[in-house]
């Protein structure tokens, strides 16, 4: 999904002869309103199917303007196997005019290239009813979901040398953050987002399990405290005998009901997503 300076949304909150790139605040806002609707449309509303995983994040191009790479794993019952099932949701070619002339502008003004691009490329959209996201101006992007920021090499000379150059002290690394950027981690909005959170389950004989503490602590404290001889290992065998409804999980399987606190060393109960 890419930011589209022109919607209306953001243009007509502009004051006369202002310019998108002048508001960064309400670039960010309303990518991030249109962010939550097309979440809703995807994982609630389920348009594609049933989900069973995805990830998303924001990125910010250098002219500023915020997208989203997103990747969905559909359940099991709801996934494409067959060439033949992809061809009736999946388009290659350019919506009739005579039938769909909306659907026709908005491919051929928002996914069609350029001067500079390839006019023969064609252009994907969906068949059915989700061709509507198209009119959003949102695009699906299955690559590259986590290339990093944008990153500059440069160099700064107060006058010509002719001595031995040192490239690897020579050039700075510096990475490019524009206002909308900014603005949208002032907001506090988040940056990526993963459905189910993934978990790292320690595994360790007993008494083994790893420690972590400060170098000004006693070591001799440590050794002795029983919050140190927690571990999510043993945690899971206390939550056996004490919860009725984890005494039925595997060790793998209790991150999908329990989450883990590691300040108190304890798994709480996991609450439910509101529908």
């Amino acid at each position: 999904m890419t930011c589209n300076p022109n919607w209306k949304e953001i243009t007509n909150e502009l004051s006369q002869h202002e310019e998108a790139q002048n508001r960064p605040d309400l670039v960010a806002r309303v990518f991030h309103a249109k962010l939550e609707e097309l979440k809703d449309k995807l994982f609630k509303r389920e348009i594609f199917g049933k989900v069973a995983t995805y990830v998303y994040v924001i990125e910010h191009q250098k002219r500023g303007l915020p997208h989203a790479h997103f990747l969905i794993i559909l359940q099991s019952d709801w996934r494409l196997h067959a060439p033949e099932s992809f061809d009736e949701i999946v388009s290659a070619e350019i919506p009739d005019k005579t039938t769909n002339m909306h659907l026709h502008n908005a491919v051929v003004k928002h996914m069609m290239h350029g001067p500079c691009g390839d006019l023969n490329r064609s252009s994907v959209f969906m068949k059915g009813n989700p061709p509507h996201l198209l009119l959003k101006a949102v695009k699906y992007l299955y690559k590259y979901i986590y290339k990093g920021h944008d990153r500059v090499a440069f160099n700064l000379v107060s006058e010509p040398r002719n001595d031995e150059v040192d490239e690897i002290r020579q050039f700075q690394m510096a990475r490019w953050i524009a206002a909308p950027e900014a603005m949208w981690r002032i907001y506090g909005f988040i940056v990526n987002e993963m459905y189910p959170s993934v978990y790292s389950l320690h595994l360790h004989l007993e008494h083994h399990h790893p420690v972590t503490f400060r170098v000004d602590q006693d070591l001799s404290n440590i050794a002795t405290s029983k919050h140190f001889k927690k571990s999510m290992l043993t945690k899971f065998f206390v939550l056996n005998r004490t919860d009725q409804n984890a005494n039925a999980l595997l060790y793998k399987q209790i991150p999908e009901s329990y989450v883990w606190n590691q300040q108190h060393k304890i798994w709480s109960t996991r609450k439910k997503k509101q529908s």
